[in-house]
This record gives C-alpha cells, structure tokens and sequence, in this order.
C-alpha cells in the first residue's frame, strides 16, 4: 500500500511542515468537471493557488487536461505561465495604464470591469484579443453596473471589433442554496449577458457548482473545492483533503492542577496536566484566533490549543494522549485527514480559505504523487 500524506514519515524535519497531495487535488477537479457535465472546468489559482503553490498547482492540472486559470493580478498570472503552456489564463484585477503591457509579455487575459478598462483594452489595440467582461450581479465590488451594460449594448460602436469574450459574474451566497438572491443574480446575470455578443458565460464558482446546471454555463471556477476547502463540498463531490499541516513537540511540561498557560494567563488546567509547546504560532499563518479555540490531532485523539498562540509557539493540552506518544520530536497533526480545513476554520471563527491562504513561508513544504514525495523537477 502506498503511503498516505497524513503517515509520511517526518524524519529529519525539523519544522513546522506542509504537504500538498496533488493527485488528490487532481481528483477533486476531475470530480468537479465530472459533476459539472457539458461546461468546461477551469481552476482558480489566485493566491498561489489558494496556498498551495500555483506553479505545482497548474503544472499537474495543465497535465490532467485544464485549459483555463483564473488569478488575482498580472504578477500572478505571469508567474503561473511557464507552468500551465498555453493555457488560457485570466486575471480578475482588470486593467490599468501601468499593467497594459503586463497582458501582453505573459499572454494573459483581463477581466475588465469598467467601460474605461474596457476603453483601455480597445485604445492599446487589444480589443480583438481574447478577454472577459465582468458584470456586477448583487456582489457589489467590482463589475459593470447593469446600466453600464445596457449602455454598452445599446451602443452602435462601443462592441465593435471586440475579440472572443468571455462574460462572467460572481454569486454572494451560492454557499447558501436556499438564499433568494442566487436567483436573483441568475436571472439578472441572464437578461444582462444575453444583450453582449458573448463567446462564452461563466458565474459559478465551487459552491456554485451545487446549485445545479441553470448555473453552469460554459464555465465553471472552482477555487475552494480544488483544495477540499469545504466539507458541504467534500460530502457532495467526494472531494479529497490536499493540505496537510503537522507542527514538532519541542518540550513537554508536567503541570500541577492551576497552573496558568501563556500570555495573559487565559488557559488555567483543571487537573495535573502535561502541556505540549509546540513550533508554530501566528507568524506561521496559525492565527492568534485559535487561542484557547484550536485543536491538533496527536496519536489517535483530539488534543485543545491551551492559552494564547504566540508568534512561534502555540501550547497543546494533551493529558489525554498516553505519554509515550507525547514527546518532544514527535508530531501534531494540525490539518489534514483527520482536522478538516473546514473544521479548523470554524474553530477560528473563520472560512477554510483563509486557513489555506495563510499558510506561510516559514514552513517546510513538500508534494506528493501517488503517494511518493517528488521535487519540482518531477512533477
């Protein structure tokens, strides 16, 4: 049997440690495309692939078969083309007179959201050049109003010579299949789009997915899902974890009933007690939030954040965790297989994609194919 990410040997590591599993996020687009059916399926990579490291995020996906990415901003974007060939790659920050020319080095396509962007485009003699039109459907941030779109399309000059476009929107509560306002941005989305002379719509994103195929048009943009980001999406895609987080025991404290945990003395043991610190804390991207709230996995069963999260050290209750397994050099599972990303956003008052998207540069990081680790070179 291969082995798991969550049960890779950790030998040699000496810190806090992230293991990306790309077969799995493979699985999960593929499972993502399979549910969509007709509509292609792109991958939102923004955020260096919500954490994950865009440049081995798009290499494996361009290999399965995505011929789309969508990023933040041109520096994204001309990161991620050496990795992904010739696919297609979208930028969702639009276009300014500073970052024209960014388009062009790296064949990336703007996302343009305002009649000057869109002007921009056309001035630079770019407008036969494929693009997308963002439309402001309810989110309220950026997008064409819907009196913008009426005005462009009842202009006789404004659409001429435009390349293919690709018209898309942004659902606020697709999260929420039963909040009205999924339909009313559906159907504002389809009267709007209908008046341009589209090559192609999108608005789903991951949780869009669910709503059903009214939904989907040509193309999907899952980001969370890509990453078993959600447990609602994991039940209903059978979506795999990608991240796993696991954090060294540097020392191990005998302590009597009272005793106080950390700064500002918040965490006080009820009990004779053994406390675990631990080589991680908010400069990691483990938020101070998970004070007194976290919890890791360690040997079987779950074990409480006792005190605050420092910069560097974060202390783990683990009285309940026999002592031979609770040793300074042993590991702490913190994300993964068996603490959803999910889950521990929860537990910090928080959403799984910040949990993705905080996880920091001081961290080891590794990848792993059919359960073997492999380097950059290999994938």
């Amino acid at each position: 049997m291969t082995a798991q990410p969550f049960d890779m040997p950790l030998d040699g590591l000496t810190r806090p440690t992230v293991t990306f599993d790309l077969s799995a996020l493979v699985h999960n687009w593929q499972a993502a495309r399979t549910f969509a059916g007709g509509p292609q399926v792109s991958a939102v990579v923004k955020a260096d692939a919500y954490g994950c490291g865009a440049g081995a995020v798009g290499r494996v996906l361009a290999k399965a078969g995505c011929r789309t990415f969508f990023v933040a901003n041109p520096a994204e974007g001309a990161a991620l083309r050496p990795h992904v060939g010739n696919a297609a790659i979208y930028v969702f920050a639009g276009l300014s007179p500073a970052t024209l020319d960014a388009y062009g080095r790296a064949d990336l396509r703007p996302v343009v959201n305002s009649p000057v962007e869109l002007e921009l485009w056309r001035s630079r003699g770019r407008a036969a050049s494929p693009f997308g039109l963002f439309i402001d459907t309810g989110m309220t941030r950026l997008g064409f109003s819907a009196e913008e779109v009426r005005a462009l399309a009842s202009s006789a000059t404004a659409l001429e010579g435009l390349g293919p476009m690709t018209v898309m929107s942004h659902l606020a509560c697709a999260d929420d299949p039963s909040n009205s306002m999924n339909d009313q941005q559906l159907n504002l989305f389809n009267e709007l789009s209908s008046l341009l002379p589209f090559d192609s719509r999108s608005l789903s994103n991951s949780d869009g997915l669910l709503l059903g195929a009214p939904y989907h048009f040509d193309l999907v943009r899952p980001g969370l899902a890509l990453y078993g980001g959600s447990d609602r999406l994991t039940e209903n895609l059978d979506l795999k974890p990608v991240a796993y987080l696991h954090a060294p025991i540097l020392q191990v404290h005998e302590v009597p009933k009272n005793t106080c945990i950390g700064y500002g003395a918040t965490y006080k043991v009820a009990r004779n007690s053994r406390i675990a610190i631990v080589g991680l804390g908010y400069a990691d991207g483990y938020a101070r939030a998970f004070s007194n709230a976290g919890v890791g996995w360690l040997a079987g069963g779950e074990v409480p954040v006792a005190g605050r999260v420092s910069m560097d050290l974060t202390a783990f209750d683990v009285t309940d965790i026999a002592a031979e397994h609770a040793q300074a050099g042993d590991w702490i599972e913190l994300l993964g297989f068996h603490l959803s990303v999910d889950r521990i956003g929860r537990l910090g008052g928080t959403l799984g994609y910040e949990v993705l998207t905080s996880l920091g540069t001081r961290y080891a990081k590794r990848y792993v194919v059919d359960g073997n680790l492999v380097s950059g070179d290999e994938l």
